[in-house]
């Protein structure tokens, strides 16, 4: 069960699957979703025509279970044994002699002889009675010829009795029940071979199974299961090769064993001996206990009945008849044990129709046994064997009940499965795949339809111009993208089109129309004005003028040229960017926009591809040629405009192209190289040379071109060498553009390798000078960078060959001419290398320098580091190493003085230099930036959590002030003091770190400022007396002095009386000082507040005394004044109060937040 659902399941994923991916194909081509089912209902009719024929064939297989069914012939006898050939061959003469007899038998008249009776199979084990029982009962059988010999004679193979309302096959019990395994169930299928050959059309009518009633009297349940179980089979395979479901009758023989069976016949009326003694499932129930049990009881009634009545018979001489009723009960349970094996239900075979159980005797012979006698020791007496050969109940059985149980057959479920399953597989194979069909024919009909509608939309009209250049070239290209996406409809059809082709015919008049349109319309008109702008051509007409005609026409030559001689369009976009610059700015009638212009090169192709007539083209090109002629005779003694506008075809070189756009961005304006300056855009103006040319034809006009032509090139020659000359003097305006950190960082890295720009840009000059080639009086800054770029190959090939990797061609190609040179003497050759190795050795010191530098430019604190070292304080340090910058620029000056002075050279070894230049001043900025970092950390951040009062000190303080701590590490190298002050220390280049002005001024007043701080100080103070103006109304009568510290508060009265006091006073842990004045109904208090308070104090009274106004205490301002008090003076004699005084010098305490530039240089 799991397993079908499973089953269903899959099927179901599967036509979704199949549902789905149609529905998508059908998206993705644009189909309506019906063409998506027709694909869907063939694949499915195709998946159902072979299921069709996948179970016919099973079908097939398995009617031919043995081994041949219908074909059975004389060849598969051959096939088996020696020994079981003969009885295989014995029994298929037998079938066929019998059959030949029913065919020639006056069975005729009533149809096909074989059909015209019905076909029963009688079973059982070899000495089952099964022969006997069939002779004995007594039908007409005017074709069989039995022997009827005495005594048990088993039948052979299969015996034909042919009577006349049945045929009748006796199969031998050895079929039923083996003996010899192999022989028999060889032959066994002989016979379901025969019988399937010549009963085709209606199947076996029944089967007659015969068991002995002495077997199911003594036999063992097992053995009688066993019995049971075989027979079973052979029903089975009786009824799987039939294809139907027959009657099966159990036949008891022998029944003459049982005691007293044939005394109770002997005493029953001859006619009633003619019946069938037993019972019919007439209505056909199918539970074998039940119709079993039915049959007993309706029999043992029966018996029961008639044993009353031989009772009650006069005369009757009976005793065993008496006891029948007890004898026969005792065969129940032999035959229900044997009727379960048969019939029991089961999952893996048919089960197969109990149609009746009848009891018969055909001989008797032996002596029946009795449990009742032997129980009671009773001598059954003399047995009766008087007509032995009489048939018990066999007429009837044979003669009424078999032929008119003819119709009670009934196909198999499987059968009617397999063929309703197969019919309506079948005709629902044949729907589906005519449905397919059908829908095939309306896909093609629909893709014809289709491919002319989409046509159709965009043109509901015939396609008409305007004389509007732009719109008419528009629609042009419309109806040629339409023409050509009816074509791509027309092949993407992937089926058969059934000869519908409207789509194809379409596309051949539309591409007619279209060339006529074209030339008609727009091309000739187009033409013929372009002839009169040529014809007005002088030689003021301006050169980017000039160029687009005469590309336009060289253009068109060219195409036509290759269509003329039946070769494939090519150079499609150069004909793109020459039409299109033409008809941008030159059309006639008037100009195009850039987007339109651009068309005019595809419509023209598809012209040129639809169009067959060769002699318009052939008059075109005579036509453009006269035109080019033309332009070259009124303007073509100057080429120079071979390098102008779109001929070299290759973008100009700009900075970006070495720095990076992600570095210097793409600055319009900037320094730029035409990209006529360079071998690609040189092979594009050869190119067009060759198509101006090749154009031109043989003939005066070309022979003037090529004089021209060489006039050209000399000037080329010039302005090339110029062109890179000063692109390489601006090319240092790419520092100027890197115009962030990260971006400094990155080119810095990237300076210290040989792919940094500079050289970068040697190696490409020095690349386009050897492909452009040696030209007479060539400067010598050109040879000297192919010099260069020889002296960067040579290093590189010994770098290599140092590492111990194998040497480069070129160095091998060197050595070996060097030995060549050697040998002949040509010392000057082997001298010119031994300066070139020196010098590509030098180069290589120089780049190993750069290479160092490449480790400190990873980190801020190691540009510092290295960058310090070039400072001339460091220098004269004799524990400082050398800095690798310094190391780096002796580099440079050994390789610039081994290849040549800067005079000379100067643009050269700008180029050379600009890596180091860059790093070097990427190390400046870093350096900067560091101790700006530094001064926030070690000073700024220090000042953060100390109080302003304390901030001079923490500052200034001789012995460990932040600022000179500061400039007596971290800034050392970069800045100096002299008389003058402060001033910044230059490196090796006379370069400085970038220090602001204010930090310098900042230094130099805290330098002012310097004091050396006492842990505490002692100041004796001796009181005067107190002064008011006279014309005071009251005046003070006490002075009140307090010094507030941490480990007490000191007090100096002064009451007009002399007293004094001294006062020990420790910064760092004293604070406020108060000084108050009492006066009658009036307190003045002057406080000084913060831990400078005593030292302000000493300040107001360094001359002795002080005088307090009213402005001095804002709160008593107005008490004051109504006491008409201006001023009072206090005195005091100091002693020691100078060195706290000094405290009070005053020195910066504004201290800079930025003291460097970060990035000053290069930033734009």
């Amino acid at each position: 069960m799991l397993t079908r659902i499973i089953k269903i399941i899959l099927i179901i994923l599967l036509l979704a699957c199949l549902g789905a991916l149609s529905f998508w194909l059908c998206l993705w081509k644009g189909w309506p979703l019906w063409v998506g089912a027709v694909l869907v209902a063939g694949v499915v009719g195709l998946w159902i025509g072979v299921l069709f024929l996948k179970k016919h064939l099973l079908r097939s297989r398995e009617r031919k279970f043995v081994q041949r069914v219908i074909e059975h012939d004389t060849a598969a006898i051959a096939k088996v044994p020696v020994s079981e050939r003969h009885q295989l061959t014995e029994l298929q003469e037998h079938w066929k002699e019998s059959v030949k007899r029913l065919q020639n038998s006056h069975l005729r008249k009533r149809g096909n002889p074989l059909y015209a009776l019905p076909w029963y199979v009688v079973m059982g084990e070899s000495g089952a009675g099964k022969t006997s029982a069939v002779k004995s009962a007594g039908l007409s059988s005017p074709m069989t010829e039995v022997s009827r010999t005495k005594g048990i004679a088993g039948t052979r193979n299969c015996d034909w009795w042919f009577f006349d309302e049945a045929v009748i096959l006796d199969t031998a019990g050895r079929y039923t029940i083996p003996l010899d395994e192999s022989q028999d169930l060889e032959e066994w299928k002989q016979f379901l071979t025969l019988l399937s050959k010549y009963r085709k059309r209606e199947p076996l009518n029944g089967a007659i199974v015969a068991v002995a009633a002495d077997k199911l009297l003594d036999a063992d349940e097992k053995l009688l299961r066993d019995q049971g179980q075989t027979v079973r089979r052979r029903i089975d395979q009786i009824m799987h090769v039939v294809g139907a479901k027959f009657p099966v009758y159990i036949m008891i023989t022998k029944m003459d064993l049982v005691h007293g069976f044939t005394e109770f016949g002997r005493q029953l009326p001859p006619e009633t001996l003619s019946q069938a003694m037993g019972f019919n499932n007439r209505r056909r129930r199918i539970f074998w206990k039940d119709v079993l049990d039915d049959a007993m009881s309706s029999v043992v009634e029966k018996l029961r009945r008639l044993r009353f009545a031989l009772v009650h018979k006069s005369g009757a001489q009976a005793p065993g008849a008496i006891n029948l009723v007890n004898e026969f009960e005792r065969l129940q349970p032999g035959v229900e044990c044997f009727l379960k094996a048969v019939f029991e239900e089961n999952p893996y075979q048919e089960t197969p129709l109990l149609r009746g159980l009848y009891f018969s005797s055909a001989r008797r012979e032996g002596n029946a046994k009795s449990a009742f006698l032997d129980i009671t020791g009773i001598d059954p007496g003399k047995q009766d064997s008087a007509h032995p050969e009489d048939g018990f109940f066999l007429k009837e059985f044979f003669g009424k009940i078999l032929p008119r149980d003819r119709n009670i057959y009934t196909p198999m479920k499987e059968f009617l499965h397999w063929r309703r399953i197969t019919r309506s597989l079948g005709l629902f194979s044949w729907l589906l795949i005519g449905f397919a069909l059908c829908g095939l024919l309306t896909i093609s009909f629909y893709f014809n339809a289709q491919s002319i509608s989409g046509f159709k939309e965009d043109f509901l009209d015939p396609p008409r111009l305007t004389n509007n250049r732009s719109i008419d070239l528009m629609t042009m290209d419309k109806m040629r993208i339409e023409i050509l996406e009816m074509e791509r409809k027309n092949r993407a059809g992937f089926l058969p089109d059934f000869g519908l082709r409207h789509g194809h015919r379409a596309v051949e008049l539309l591409k007619r129309h279209y060339c006529r349109l074209f030339r008609e319309g727009f091309l000739n008109p187009v033409d013929t004005k372009f002839y009169e702008r040529v014809h007005n051509v002088t030689h003021s007409t301006p050169e980017e003028e000039f160029v687009d005609y005469l590309g336009y026409v060289v253009a068109r030559i060219t195409v036509l040229k290759e269509q003329l001689g039946g070769k494939k369009l090519a150079h499609a976009d150069e004909f793109k960017k020459i039409t299109a610059s033409l008809l941008e700015t030159q059309t006639p009638g008037m100009p195009l926009a850039s987007d339109v212009a651009a068309r005019f090169s595809d419509v023209y192709y598809a012209y040129l591809s639809w169009h067959p007539e060769k002699s318009e083209s052939e008059e075109k090109l005579s036509h453009l040629r006269t035109a080019l002629v033309q332009l070259l005779e009124k303007k073509g003694s100057d080429l120079r405009w071979l390098v102008t506008k779109w001929v070299p075809g290759v973008p100009d070189i700009g900075l970006s192209d070495f720095w990076g756009i992600s570095e210097v961005g793409d600055h319009a304006g900037t320094a730029k190289l035409s990209g006529a300056y360079t071998a690609e855009g040189r092979k594009h103006v050869h190119e067009f040379i060759r198509l101006i040319e090749a154009a031109l034809g043989e003939g005066t006009a070309r022979s003037l071109f090529e004089k021209r032509k060489g006039e050209f090139w000399s000037w080329y020659a010039q302005e090339f060498h110029a062109a890179w000359l000063t692109f390489m003097e601006r090319f240092h305006e790419g520092l100027n553009r890197v115009d962030n950190v990260a971006g400094w960082q990155r080119m810095a890295a990237l300076m210290t390798t040989p792919r940094n720009p500079y050289f970068s840009l040697l190696q490409r000059s020095a690349d386009e000078f050897s492909s452009f080639g040696r030209v007479k009086d060539q400067t010598a800054w050109v040879s000297m960078v192919t010099r260069i770029e020889e002296i960067r190959e040579l290093a590189k090939a010994e770098k290599d060959k140092a590492k111990g990797s194998s040497l480069t061609a070129s160095l091998k190609e060197k050595e070996e001419k060097l030995k060549v040179e050697m040998i002949h003497g040509r010392k000057d050759g082997a001298r010119e290398h031994d300066e070139k190795l020196v010098q590509a050795k030098a180069w290589n010191e120089y780049l190993d320098m750069l290479e160092k530098i490449n480790v400190g430019v990873s980190s801020r604190k190691e540009c510092y580091d290295m960058y310090s070292g070039s400072f001339s304080y460091m220098e004269q340090n004799p524990s400082a190493g050398q800095s690798p910058f310094s190391v780096a620029y002796s580099s440079y000056y050994k390789l610039k003085g081994l290849l040549g002075g800067e005079k000379e050279f100067p643009v050269v070894w700008g180029l050379i230099f600009g890596p180091l230049d860059f790093v070097m001043i990427y190390a400046s900025d870093e350096t900067a930036c560091f101790l700006q970092s530094q001064w926030e950390e070690q000073v700024l951040g220090v000042l953060q959590s100390t109080d302003p009062d304390k901030a001079a000190r923490i500052l200034f303080n001789k012995t460990d002030g932040t600022v000179w701590k500061f400039l007596e590490s971290t800034a050392k190298p970069f800045i100096g003091r002299n008389e003058s002050g402060y001033y910044m220390r230059r490196d090796f280049r006379r370069n400085t770190i970038p220090f602001k002005q204010d930090f310098l001024q900042f230094l130099n007043q805290g330098s002012e400022g310097v004091i050396n701080f006492e842990p505490s100080y002692k100041v004796f103070l001796e009181t005067l007396p107190l002064d008011v103006n006279d014309d005071a109304e009251v005046e003070p009568f006490a002075c009140l002095l307090e010094v507030n510290c941490a480990d007490g508060n000191t007090t100096l009265e002064n009451f007009n009386f002399p007293n004094s006091a001294t006062i020990t006073w420790v910064p760092e842990k004293c604070g406020d000082v108060n000084l108050t004045f009492l006066l009658p109904q009036l307190t003045l208090r002057k406080t000084y507040r913060g831990t400078m308070g005593f030292p302000q104090f000493i300040k107001d009274f360094e001359d002795g005394s002080h005088i307090f106004t009213p402005e001095d205490f804002p709160d008593e301002r107005g008490g004051m004044r109504s006491m008409k008090i201006s001023w009072i003076k206090t005195s005091y004699k100091i002693k020691g109060g100078d060195a706290v005084g000094r405290l009070l010098k005053r020195a910066p305490t504004r201290v800079p937040s930025s003291i460097a530039t970060c990035y000053s240089k290069g930033r734009g």
